[in-house]
């Protein structure tokens, strides 16, 4: 039973499965998804680091949590705090979108979590 202060939601497992699948999702998808073979949507693949870095956690039963904790994650990744090497100017090889993790979270989000609310529930009945 899912609680919130002192409210009861009776969500027996409910909504912790949903957050679980759409968290492994998720991970499946950064870890999967290559910037060169979808327009520059995914992770930049070079020496494969970085994508086999992909970790996740689930950090409570209702909240899960996807991230790479590599050094270089962060200005790869997002675009922010650039290496002095790059000179000011987001770029990879692949030409790598800045944030891309957040298309693929919003895909995830349109696409699968319909999917795994439909399965979750067909499940349970």
């Amino acid at each position: 039973m899912a609680r919130v202060g002192k409210i009861d939601f009776g969500l027996d497992g409910f909504g912790e499965e949903v957050v679980k699948k759409t968290t492994l999702t998720l991970h499946g998808k950064l870890k999967l998804y290559e910037a060169a073979r979808r327009g520059g949507i995914g992770t930049p693949v070079d020496t494969g680091v970085l994508i086999g870095a992909w970790q996740m956690k689930m950090d409570s039963p209702g909240q899960g949590r996807v991230f790479n904790s590599l050094e270089y994650a962060e200005p790869v990744i997002t675009g922010e705090n650039l290496p002095p090497s790059w000179g000011g100017k987001y770029r990879t090889k692949q030409g790598t979108e800045p944030n891309y993790h957040e298309s693929i979270l919003e895909e995830v989000i349109q696409q699968d979590v319909p999917k795994i609310i439909k399965d979750v529930r067909r499940r349970r009945s």
